[in-house]
């Protein structure tokens, strides 16, 4: 059985290291995108006016979602953090994926706040309202997430992280095991194990893959094009 903690620290940097040359980290997301961005033409070139109008709707309830009032900053080691609760009973941290910041968190976990558990939803370093510090590292975030459990008084509580959130949750359990009750690693977008890390240019698709990330409506349209391709993201 492969163990999530020594797999994720047996390589000393984050991910620059994967995105400089390592295609088998990248070969989840890359198909997504790659897939995609194909859908997103062929809406583009069909759907007008109209896409434009959802486009518009979605991106209101999203603000909805992540508005201000719902969440609240605690301050860090590394600076504010953002965070969201719901539900009453075991504690419960969820870390979200590339998506989305705590807002991404409590959908994640949306139905155990029904079952007896405090989800505690994150956003990670960047993420809305939560500071971008100057080494943003799995560690670091890990340690903010420590600081975070010390202001809210949890003295040990199960960690879980969805795709890119996985990495931080993973450094958590190994840099703070006591306080660590279970790890959750969901869809990792973790190292391949003895996968070799080379400098140079990016992957094949990596390109294609920050263009998608980076721009809202491309975003937007490959999630509700091909959903089940986008929501491991």
């Amino acid at each position: 059985m492969i163990n999530p903690v020594a797999m994720h620290r047996a390589y000393p940097s984050d991910i620059p290291a994967v995105a400089a040359g390592c295609p088998e980290d990248w070969s989840m997301v890359t198909r997504r995108t790659l897939i995609g961005l194909g859908i997103v033409g062929g809406v583009l070139a069909t759907g007008g006016g109209a896409t434009a109008y959802a486009f518009s709707g979605a991106l209101d309830a999203a603000r909805q979602r992540c508005a201000p009032s719902l969440s609240k900053v605690m301050n860090t080691r590394h600076g504010q953090l953002e965070y969201a609760e719901a539900g009453s009973g075991t504690p419960l941290l969820m870390v979200h994926g590339t998506g989305g910041g705590f807002d991404q968190g409590l959908l994640f976990a949306r139905r155990l706040t029904g079952m007896g558990y405090r989800v505690i939803a994150p956003s990670r370093f960047g993420y809305l309202r939560s500071s971008f510090p100057a080494e943003p590292s799995s560690a670091n975030q890990a340690d903010a997430f420590l600081d975070l459990l010390d202001g809210l008084g949890i003295d040990k509580i199960a960690i879980a992280g969805g795709s890119a959130g996985a990495l931080s949750v993973i450094e958590f359990a190994a840099r703070h095991p006591d306080r660590c009750a279970a790890l959750l690693p969901i869809v990792p977008a973790a190292y391949v194990p003895h996968a070799k890390v080379s400098a140079g240019s990016p992957p094949p698709g990596v390109e294609a893959a920050m263009v998608l990330l980076r721009s809202d409506f491309l975003f937007w349209a490959a999630s509700v094009a091909v959903p089940d391709q986008m929501i491991g993201t």
